[in-house]
């Protein structure tokens, strides 16, 4: 605006604000007379008084004269200024530092420029506010504090102290790898503001900082606008001036078009050229902006490996030259459909899989299964040679001058990290899996002696041990049942991240991967009847999650676990009271991260898992109606996930299966006896399958005579005693077979023992049946009797003292198993039968 034409809006606005608010439309209208632009000029400023929170006010603004350079304040509020940081369209970025005695912390501070254009600036301005108090990510600057001081509008955003990701990537001599990997990290961060409704509109090295530690940090929301506001229309404001950064602007900024997520991914797609090439592929130098705008509009960029330095153009030719173009299609519905469809497809070609952007033939996906596979298909050709090949490898390893220490690594990583995951989840994997994670700890092994004290090698070996134990242990994926083991490789990756976090207090990583080892512990510890070493490590993991959660406020999800943990500790101890608001916190929390990452395979079974666990606690409290409600949640989330990958995820067919015998079992204290069957039968028939397809898992076949015994106990009052008995002798069989592969299991021990009470009391009620012939009864006595027996010898060798998993009581069998077995016994000496309440 010219200084004459704001000299006169000026004088117009402060004698308006002079004039109460009835009477400043007369004095507008008379004032501006048939000059219509002048009084929109005039009412869009006057539109801004009196609509901030803050103590803003536009009488205090009109007064500054628009200035060449802004004075740099000494304060601002309670922070002190130390330097300026720089200088953008809205505002001044400061680095200061806050001294009010509280505590000490730099912290970048935005503050609003004064002049002519500050009124219609106050509306972007508090706008950014508001974004960036939504956006709470570990990629993302936070925003800390904000307000006004001295009539200085200003918000307070965490410091980044780091170089723009180009620049980063350039001084750091990464590898195409390596700024793949650092770019997907930057493709999360977008890709949580766009589920948070909110594009970035400026997407540009400047904007994404990253730190000494490597951690991008995305900044500037300052032209980010909401997908819609609460009205349901996104807020507009004329702003004078192109406000966009040519060199990274999709050809819809340019031609001024409405925006979504497709010209943020259009800016990603031209920065990630611009990592693997060094070249902006719409910006060379020398240019001007009119010619930067036609080469984004008409000119077709060069494939990426055409730029490159010769050393590099062999890797970006083919699968990332397509990914790369694809995502900056001069038409949106070209691109990518979402930043996560972008983010994967890098991830497929590092892992060397097909990716999307290119149109695969039957030879590129032949070329790609086989590159990605070739240890895999070793394996299946070769099986009768593996020893031998491990045998060769580790002598190799052993002799250091003759081997490539680097490559044995990597192909450690391959076999563990990839092909391991590769076939976790397919049916009858579990003994595949177990020989891979042997064969890779093998190797490994020689590594940690030959590497020393190697952080990320003592990180992946503690990833390897725990892999390994949850192959021996874990009851959802499918194991062998093998506490011993599972216990001996729990401790070992227990020992390597206590040494990581002890050198290291800051290693969320290695703390993150300790508490989640130590809940493991937790539970093996359970199993094998230890029960003061599993309190101790499910404070531990607690202990750390919550160390963990109040160090990165801005990962809601870290404190929803501390809490899931917290609350799960507390129901071990059956202090339900306790344990209620912890588990509706908890849920709500991954509820809410849900809502953020509905792709998020984590945060959607810790969702189930947290519902599930609220349903549990219900139930003990009485509130049957709400247990209900929140088993049904937790069974949703889990059979849409396994709806979506199929029936073969035996991980989530696992899950599905407990949560059917949780439903099916509160139907069934609610009377529903027919709903609670049919769910019982079809969590056994998904448990069922899975043995069947792994006879190695024995933990399918352990959960399955659980779900016999529920079953069991269900037809049993339902008045069914012949169902009910066939049941429980089948969950007494598999119980015993699995003692004999792990006679230390307390769990397998107690539910011997359950089951073999219960298997007693209904041929006693079988027994006891009117019209019963003698002999007939007498035989039934008699197994009775034998079912009582076992289940005495059980809780003899049982070392637990209350309850089992804070809900399986062996008190109450204790007490009532030997007063039923004289009474069995007494009937069969006087030949005559025994009133029982059974």
């Amino acid at each position: 605006m010219k200084a004459d034409r704001w000299t006169v809006v000026r004088e117009i606005l402060e004698n308006a604000l002079d004039l109460e608010p009835t009477e400043r439309i007369k004095f507008v209208a008379d004032a501006c007379g048939n000059d219509t632009e002048l009084r929109s000029e005039v009412d869009e400023y006057l539109r801004y008084e009196g609509v901030s929170e803050t103590d803003f006010s536009l009488g205090r603004w009109i007064s500054v004269e628009a200035a060449d350079e802004v004075q740099d304040p000494e304060r601002i509020g309670v922070y002190r200024v130390l330097r300026r940081l720089g200088e953008g369209g809205m505002g001044v970025v400061y680095l200061a530092e806050r001294d009010d005695d509280e505590y000490r912390q730099q912290v970048a501070i935005k503050a609003l420029k004064p002049g002519p254009q500050s009124a219609r600036l106050l509306y972007m301005f508090r706008r950014e506010r508001q974004i960036l108090a939504q956006l709470q990510h570990p990629n993302i600057a936070h925003l800390m504090d904000g307000g006004t001081a001295d009539g200085q509008i200003y918000f307070v955003m965490e410091y980044v102290d780091g170089l723009p990701v180009t620049m980063y990537c350039r001084d750091h001599k990464l590898t195409v790898r390596q700024r793949l990997q650092l770019f997907c990290r930057v493709c999360e961060a977008v890709s949580y503001a766009h589920g948070k409704l909110i594009i970035h509109r400026d997407l540009k090295p400047g904007n994404i900082l990253v730190t000494v530690d490597g951690d991008p940090k995305l900044l500037d929301f300052g032209l980010a606008r909401m997908f819609l506001d609460s009205t349901g229309v996104e807020p507009t404001i004329q702003m004078t001036g192109a406000m966009l950064t040519p060199a990274y602007a999709s050809p819809e900024q340019v031609r001024g078009e409405p925006l979504g997520t497709a010209t943020d991914l259009y800016s990603l797609g031209v920065l990630l050229y611009e990592l693997l090439t060094g070249a902006n592929p719409q910006a060379p130098e020398k240019m001007s902006p009119i010619e930067v705008c036609r080469t984004i509009l008409e000119a077709e960029p060069q494939a990426p490996s055409h730029v490159a330095d010769h050393a590099n153009r062999r890797e970006l030719a083919g699968d990332l030259d397509n990914i790369v173009l694809k995502a900056i299609r001069k038409e949106p519905e070209h691109r990518y459909a979402s930043v996560d469809d972008f983010r994967r497809d890098i991830e497929r070609y590092i892992g060397g899989f097909p990716v999307h952007a290119a149109r695969g033939s039957t030879y590129y996906r032949t070329r790609k299964y086989v590159g990605r596979h070739r240890w895999g298909l070793g394996v299946c050709v070769l099986g009768s040679m593996m020893a031998a090949g491990a045998a060769t490898m580790i002598w190799w390893q052993g002799q250091q001058a003759k081997m490539r220490f680097n490559d044995v690594r990597d192909l450690a990583h391959s076999v563990i990290f990839e092909l391991h995951d590769a076939v976790r989840d397919l049916p009858g994997s579990t003994s595949a899996r177990k020989l891979i994670v042997e064969r890779a700890l093998q190797y490994l092994r020689k590594l940690e002696a030959a590497g020393g004290n190697k952080r990320d090698l003592q990180m992946e070996m503690a990833a390897a041990y725990q892999k390994i134990g949850e192959v021996q242990s874990d009851t959802s994926r499918g194991s062998l049942g093998d506490t011993a083991g599972a216990l001996e490789s729990f401790v070992s990756a227990r020992r390597l991240l206590d040494h990581l976090v002890r050198t290291d207090a800051n290693d969320s990583e290695a703390e993150q991967m300790l508490s989640n080892v130590s809940q493991e512990l937790a539970e093996v510890y359970e199993l094998r009847g230890d029960e003061p070493a599993r309190a101790e490590a499910a404070r531990k993991a607690a202990e750390l999650q919550w160390d963990l959660a109040r160090r990165h406020p801005e990962t809601p999800k870290l404190k929803a676990a501390a809490l899931r943990l917290s609350a799960n500790n507390l129901g071990k101890l059956a202090d339900w009271k306790a344990a209620l608001p912890l588990w509706q916190q908890a849920a709500a929390a991954y509820d809410e991260a849900a809502f953020q990452s509905p792709n998020d395979p984590e945060v959607l079974e810790r969702q189930a898992t947290s519902h599930n666990g609220l349903a549990q606690t219900c139930n003990q409290l009485g509130q049957l109606t709400c247990a209900l409600e929140q088993y049904e949640v937790a069974l949703r989330i889990d059979s849409a996930r396994l709806a979506a990958t199929g029936p073969d995820h035996t991980r989530l067919a696992m899950l599905v299966s407990f949560r059917l015998v949780d439903l099916g079992w509160i139907e069934h204290s609610l009377g529903k006896q027919r709903d609670a069957v049919a769910h019982e039968e079809r969590a056994l028939a998904l448990q069922e399958r899975i043995a069947e397809a792994d006879p190695q898992n024995t933990m399918a076949r352990l959960e399955s005579a659980k779900t016999l015994i529920t079953t069991g106990l269900i037809q049993r009052d339902g008045k069914d005693l012949n169902g009910a008995a066939q049941s429980l002798q089948k969950a007494k069989a598999i119980f015993e077979s699995m003692l004999e592969l792990d006679p230390s299991n307390q769990s397998t021990l107690f539910h011997l023992a359950w089951s073999s009470a219960e298997l007693g009391d209904v041929i006693v009620r079988g027994a006891e049946a009117p019209g019963q012939a003698e002999a007939r009864s007498q035989l039934a006595w008699k197994r009775a009797t034998a079912a009582y027996e076992r289940s005495a010898q059980c809780l003899a060798l049982l070392k637990l003292d209350g309850k089992l998993d804070g809900l399986l009581d062996d008190r109450s069998l204790r007490a009532a198993v030997p007063k039923r077995l004289r009474e069995c016994r007494a009937h069969l000496a006087n030949g005559h039968p025994m009133a029982a309440n059974h």
